[in-house]
């Protein structure tokens, strides 16, 4: 009896330690049979440190790497035949960066839908087929930059609602079947430069309405068919900008700066105010802002906007110190107004 539970012990330590990271110096394949053998050849292993290589002109299907939960330096997958990413279903986690370039006959993205983040850059680029992004409905966020570029039937970025921030650029460029920038209403922030380049049958901007940050450049060019650039986030860009703007060589509306600039809705321009007495502290905030002033009485009203003039609060001040719960607002530029009946007053705040 001793001995069957030492053999047990000993059994569950082993599956154990094999469950563990492996192959730290990472693994590529090129052919199917590799693709096959990968259970047998590496028993146990489910989550590859290194970096794993996928580029084989006969590999079809991914179905012999089904047991990967996590790859820790990043994951490359180019030249090959296949048309889907079957078999990488339970991939939750990608430590460094995602390529999927040159694959001739991937028309989609579907086996990816357990991964939520991405370490690194993810490059999508050079697949001639891909007609969408979904099977990326899981990811949150991208730490490094993303690239979406000369995929040429790629109508649409559907399959990207569930991404909220990219760490670094956003390049998206030479997609010459996209219409809008609908599948990325749930971006929110972008941690350096904005490029939306050559997509010549581009012609709106709406889908990154909600997009609240662009920590560096934004261009905006050569894009023939593009007319409607006047979306909330390259307003507010354009209102206190970073970086450099460059906004050029795209259809009569958003050909220049001076064009999208004029078109761009300005909800709170009617509002005129005698002297700017307002304080809004925290700015920005994330749950609540005080508006404070020496000239509020029991008659102010306080009102706030947003950057295209929706009125989304209106409350009544009484003290000349008052905490607003700004929690339940999406994140953008807002406009404060104070209003008595001797003067205006507007101030704007950031909510985070």
């Amino acid at each position: 009896m001793k001995t069957l539970a030492f053999l047990l012990i000993v059994f569950v330590t082993i599956t154990s330690a094999n469950a563990q990271g492996c192959l730290p110096y990472g693994i590529t394949f090129t052919t199917q049979q590799q693709i096959d053998n990968f259970q047998t050849n590496y028993p146990g292993c489910t989550e590859i440190e290194g970096y794993v290589i996928i580029s084989g002109n006969d590999i079809t299907n991914l179905d012999g790497l089904s047991v990967l939960t996590s790859i820790g330096s990043g994951l490359s997958i180019h030249t090959n035949a296949l048309t889907s990413f079957t078999g990488l279903n339970n991939l939750t986690s990608i430590g460094g960066d995602l390529g999927i370039e040159e694959n001739y006959a991937l028309t989609s993205i579907i086996g990816l839908e357990g991964l939520t983040s991405i370490g690194g850059r993810l490059e999508v680029s050079y697949n001639y087929h891909l007609t969408s992004l979904t099977g990326l409905e899981g990811l949150t966020s991208i730490g490094g930059s993303l690239t979406i570029a000369m995929n040429q039937q790629m109508n649409t970025l559907i399959g990207l609602e569930g991404l909220t921030t990219i760490g670094g650029s956003f390049y998206i460029g030479d997609s010459y079947s996209l219409t809008s920038l609908t599948g990325l209403e749930g971006l929110t922030a972008i941690g350096n430069d904005l490029w939306i380049l050559s997509n010549i049958n581009l012609v709106t901007l709406i889908g990154i309405d909600n997009l609240a940050s662009i920590g560096g450049d934004l261009s905006i060019a050569d894009n023939n068919s593009l007319s409607t650039c006047d979306v909330e986030s390259i307003c507010n860009y354009l209102t206190s900008p970073n970086s450099e703007i460059h906004i050029n060589d795209n259809n009569s509306g958003c050909n220049s700066v001076d064009e999208v600039q004029e078109t761009c809705p300005n909800g709170v321009e009617e509002f005129k105010y005698n002297k700017e007495e307002i304080f809004i502290t925290p700015n920005p905030s994330n749950d609540d802002i005080t508006i404070s002033s020496p000239v509020i009485n029991g008659n102010t009203i306080l009102s706030i906007f947003t950057f295209s003039g929706k009125k989304v609060i209106e409350t009544q001040l009484i003290y000349k110190e008052t905490q607003i719960d700004i929690s339940a607002l999406p994140q953008g530029i807002y406009f404060v107004r104070v209003q008595d009946e001797n003067e205006v007053m507007v101030g704007k705040f950031v909510k985070e």
